[in-house]
């Protein structure tokens, strides 16, 4: 019997699809209209299919939906009086109209229940979801929302609980549900506020303060504790922005600390003011690279934490005056090698001395020593080169020549010791000279000699004697 139920209904399905072949776009939703409107909802369902199939932006299509989905409500309504609530749920679910919603959430509910009677816990909360989250409407979502904490505290699933209650307080406070689980959840408030302290401390900084505040919502004995804790959440975030270098959100940060933390207050303050001395001995780094617009920004940054930070101000002007010097002191330098270029070493020296009296570039304080040595080089070269050696740490290769002199006479006698006494000739390469210092005895003779650099004054020995002197 039910083998030929299925042939004729197969005959009927191809005898319709032929009659949908040969019909125009007004003939096959009429088709399908006359089928919906003799309550023959499985087959209209397939019309209606096979029209928007192939004509969904015409005209009739938002028509044939509306008459479609009432299609599946009508089969879900038929369903959910038989108390078939797989099916109504599933014919309702695809009906996805106001109405069949309205019987939908009670299919879910009605199916929660008898998962909850065969111990399928995962279940019940399935149906509870589907509840909660697509059904926003449902009158019946205030008992869910009670027995899925219920659940959740049999599950010690304390945090899930919370945000159930959370939820359920916010949008339901006069519910006779919501003042019954109130009870049970006050007596779990320290707990959250361990929890919020532990996202805190895995550095989930949001995660923290948005379970503190739903906290702080309620009567409870702990507030000040959750102030506590909500002011030294914000103080972890001021100091995350304050390694970005975003002090705005730094200075707000800051600001949420003391409100919720009064006492706080002068330790933020030195703080902030710790932090904006920083910055300014990163402005000084700055400064003595030359990077005065840098060290500008960098300084600038102390007044999103310190409205006119007297420090900070000081610095800037500071800077823009260094600048001035610094840009002067670039052109003088810039003259200064100009005239060196052309071996003029007068005004050279002239100009690198402007330039170190406006800022004191980094290597101009040895081009006015080598300046000063080229002017005197051209002037009296053999007496500079003279007086370099008699200087040679504070005379006293010229002590010691005097003293082996005199040592010298002091044992072959005066008449048998004599001396060349200091004599300095041009030696090869640009202003080197030659210094030479020669004692004469009976016995041995000293030859000394070095060679002098005037550009540098620098001294270098000839021979492993007056090399043996420099020592001494």
């Amino acid at each position: 019997m039910k083998k030929k139920r299925s042939y004729y209904k197969i005959i009927f399905v191809i005898i319709v699809l032929l009659i949908l072949s040969a019909c125009s776009v007004t003939d096959k939703y009429s088709l399908a209209y006359d089928f919906y409107m003799k309550s023959n909802y499985v087959v209209a369902i397939q019309l209606y299919d096979d029209f928007l199939e192939n004509h969904e932006h015409t005209a009739m299509a938002v028509k044939s939906r509306l008459e479609r989905s009432d299609c599946y409500y009508q089969l879900g309504y038929k369903a959910y009086r038989k108390e078939n609530w797989i099916l109504a749920s599933r014919l309702f679910f695809l009906a996805n109209s106001e109405i069949a919603d309205g019987y939908l959430d009670n299919c879910y509910y009605q199916l929660s229940e008898i998962s909850k009677a065969q111990n399928d816990i995962d279940q019940t909360l399935d149906y509870y979801n589907k509840i909660t989250s697509y059904l926003e409407n449902s009158e019946l979502i205030p008992e869910v929302l009670f027995n899925r904490i219920n659940i959740y505290l049999e599950r010690d699933e304390k945090y899930l609980a919370f945000q159930d209650y959370h939820f359920l307080w916010s949008n339901y406070p006069d519910n006779e549900l919501t003042k019954r689980i109130q009870p049970e959840i006050d007596q779990l408030l320290p707990y959250y506020v361990q929890q919020a302290i532990s996202f805190k401390e895995n550095a989930e900084h949001d995660k923290a303060l948005d379970l503190l505040f739903k906290l702080n919502q309620y009567p409870t004995s702990i507030k000040d504790q959750i102030f506590d804790e909500i002011s030294a959440v914000y103080l972890l975030k001021a100091e995350a922005e304050i390694g970005k270098l975003k002090l705005l959100k730094a200075k707000s940060f800051y600001d949420s600390v003391v409100f919720y933390s009064p006492e706080k207050k002068k330790f933020v303050q030195e703080e902030t003011a710790k932090t904006c001395d920083d910055l300014i001995a990163q402005g000084n780094d700055k400064i003595d690279n030359y990077e005065f617009d840098e060290a500008i920004s960098t300084y600038s940054f102390c007044f999103d934490l310190i409205e006119n930070y007297q420090a900070a101000e000081d610095a800037i002007n500071s800077a823009k005056e260094q600048k001035k010097h610094y840009q002067k002191a670039l052109e003088f330098q810039q003259q200064a090698s100009q005239y060196e270029d052309e071996e003029n070493y007068t005004q050279a020296l002239n100009f690198y001395r402007k330039s170190y009296a406006e800022y004191e570039l980094e290597g101009v304080q040895e081009k006015i020593f080598i300046m000063a040595n080229l002017k005197r080089a051209e002037a009296e070269p053999k007496k500079f080169a003279l007086d370099i050696m008699l200087d040679y740490r504070n005379g006293r290769l010229s002590d010691r020549l005097l003293l082996l002199y005199e040592e010298q006479k002091a044992i072959f006698g005066e008449d048998l010791v004599s001396s060349s006494g200091w004599r300095v000739s041009y030696a090869a390469g640009e202003y080197k000279f030659e210094v030479r210092y020669d004692i004469l005895t009976p016995d041995a003779n000293y030859y000394y000699a070095w060679r002098v650099d005037l550009k540098h004054q620098k001294i270098s020995p000839s021979n492993k004697i007056s090399e043996d002197l420099m020592k001494k």
